[in-house]
């Protein structure tokens, strides 16, 4: 004996169905959103604690290197608007901060390249 369909037989979802199911889905999207966007938030935090602390072991580093002395930041110069010369520093023998030569002068390296170096940007 052969079976056949009746006409009754459904062959997929209604349309109350298909909204039922899109229902649910968008409810716990809108649940899992506020969660996803605290979780980013906290990983933002965290990697901004991790570039402090990168930069904090490079100033340490640096200041293992140059006899206790931290970079400079900033201008030293105020008349000249530039970093200072080791003359100005009372730095003569170029022992205490990363100098860079301007023009035959050499003047203070900028907080950002002198500690490329540590932070392995170099």
């Amino acid at each position: 004996m052969i079976c056949r369909r009746t006409a009754n037989h459904r062959r997929g979802f209604t349309l109350v169905e298909l909204l039922v199911v899109i229902g649910i889905i968008a409810l716990l999207i809108s649940i899992l959103m506020p969660a996803l966007s605290r979780a980013r938030a906290q990983a933002q935090q965290t990697q901004c604690l991790s570039n402090e602390r990168q930069v904090g072991m490079g100033m340490i580093a640096f200041a293992i290197d140059h006899l206790q002395h931290v970079p400079l930041a900033g201008s030293l110069n105020p008349a000249g608007g530039g970093s200072g010369t080791p003359q100005s520093l009372n730095d003569p023998s170029q022992r205490y901060w990363s100098y860079v030569m301007d023009g035959g002068v050499p003047h203070v390296m900028p907080l950002e390249a002198a500690l490329a170096p540590y932070l392995g940007m170099s």
